[in-house]
């Protein structure tokens, strides 16, 4: 039976694998770098917080198959005092889980003490899950409108040029 628990700092070298392993399709020990990363970012980090903590899933023998990071941030929202809690590479292999893994993180993520859950980062499937979960996706703050806003810019500086030659 897969548990899930809590981010341990001996969890991040298992970690950069699993990252590797389901980005790159790369088996075999991350690099230091990586491992590196996930320790600087969800175990040393000033936003790592125990009370929010990141969280790890793994299978009967011990071994992670599945996280789904946490970073706290403070907010003020009409002068009221919110604690967030940002989801950050969520991933789950899919191949050694069962399959409601994905959804039981989801779920122990979303049931914590925060007054808000945000997801940072999602790629189209990562946004389909979200809505799944009851999650909206804020168009407006999106990273999606990078794209229209360079191709626009892009364009505007091509006929700038041709306007003032010296841009």
């Amino acid at each position: 039976m897969e548990e899930i628990r809590e981010l341990y700092p001996s969890d991040t070298a298992q970690l950069a694998d699993l990252h590797q392993r389901l980005r790159f399709k790369i088996r075999g020990a991350a690099s230091e770098q990586l491992q590196g990363y996930y320790q600087d970012v969800f175990v040393e980090s000033p936003w790592a917080n125990p009370a929010r903590p990141s969280l790890v899933c793994c299978n009967s023998k011990g071994r992670v198959v599945g996280f789904l990071g946490s970073l706290s941030r403070r907010m003020i929202y009409k002068g009221e005092h919110l604690h967030a809690a940002v989801a950050h590479r969520f991933m789950v292999d899919s191949e050694k889980t069962t399959p409601f893994t994905a959804m039981r993180l989801m779920r122990q993520f979303l049931s914590g003490p925060q007054d808000l859950s945000i997801a940072d980062g999602a790629n189209d499937q990562g946004k389909k899950f979200w809505e799944g979960c009851g999650g909206q996706i804020s168009w407006l703050y999106s990273m999606d409108w990078f794209k229209p806003i360079y191709t626009f810019s892009f364009f505007l500086t091509l006929a700038s040029r041709r306007v003032h030659p010296s841009l």
